[in-house]
């Protein structure tokens, strides 16, 4: 919902090649830790298809370019979705298709709700009120899948 998403499309059926690329900063005299690569997964959806489950193309990939191929039809649409491995953590990359009449068009990103912004946030420091406020250290259920109405962030 919060990841960056498109979707792909074909004039005709076949196989279809997916390129995830990365930049690399070091031409720019970006050196360190601000140089390396993050761990970025590419997901698969067939829209409208009944019991279609998620398939991972690129999963996790730490290279400058990474690349898949799977048989896509005319006449369907696909979701491609880019994730890296936790909430808030982003980088830069792109995406290319190339098969008989690829086409990709991006989606809108969703707004997060404040409670998901804040999870998002990268050492933010925050944690849900109601666990803070707990006496018991048994597991709190706000901890996973809590709504913002809750004063918790939605994970």
């Amino acid at each position: 919902k919060f990841n960056p998403q498109c979707v792909l499309t074909v004039a005709r059926s076949g196989s279809v090649l997916l390129s995830l690329y990365q930049a690399d900063p070091r031409p720019l005299g970006v050196q360190g830790p601000d140089a390396a690569l993050l761990p970025v997964s590419l997901f698969l959806l067939e829209e409208g298809a009944l019991f279609a489950g998620r398939q991972t193309l690129i999963e996790g990939s730490q290279r400058r370019v990474s690349c898949a191929t799977f048989e896509a039809r005319r006449g369907c649409r696909y979701r491609l979705i880019a994730s890296t491995w936790a909430p808030g953590i982003e980088g830069g990359f792109w995406v290319t298709a190339s098969g008989r009449g690829a086409s990709l068009s991006p989606l809108p990103l969703a707004a997060p709700s404040d409670g998901q912004a804040l999870a998002m946030t990268p050492n933010s420091g925050e944690a849900c009120p109601r666990l803070l406020a707990s006496p018991h250290p048994r597991p709190h259920p706000h901890q996973v899948g809590a709504t913002a109405e809750d004063g918790c962030a939605v994970m």
